[in-house]
């Protein structure tokens, strides 16, 4: 919440504004970027964006895995490229220093406010 506060703040304040000058914020977003954060919730790699596609194998293995008919039972989706948890299986596979220090993840948004 604290840092919510700080950045209205400065966004006010590089803006010249108010609050009473504000009349809507909008949150807005690519579902499935996958921000990883270590125990002190510092980020620790750039965020892996929806539209990658380098986790087709580990979509495939997680499906092989699960049994594609039980997984669509479970999530009502296949598992694709650009979900969040073929992500996580590539950052195992690829980057394993990155994976073993994950303790958060996080979806990515952006904020934006009209006046």
């Amino acid at each position: 919440m604290a840092a919510a506060r700080g950045a209205i703040r400065a966004a006010l304040t590089q803006a010249g504004a108010t609050g009473a000058d504000v009349t809507g914020i909008g949150l807005s977003g690519q579902m499935h970027g996958a921000v990883l954060l270590d125990e002190k919730h510092g980020v620790i790699r750039p965020s892996i964006i929806w539209c990658d596609q380098r986790s087709q194998t580990q979509a495939d293995s997680f499906t092989a895995l699960m049994g594609a008919e039980r997984l669509k039972q479970i999530t009502c989706n296949p598992a694709l490229t650009g979900f969040t948890v073929p992500k996580l299986l590539w950052v195992r596979d690829n980057e394993r220093a990155h994976y073993d220090r994950l303790r958060m993840l996080l979806l990515r948004k952006t904020m934006s406010a009209s006046g």
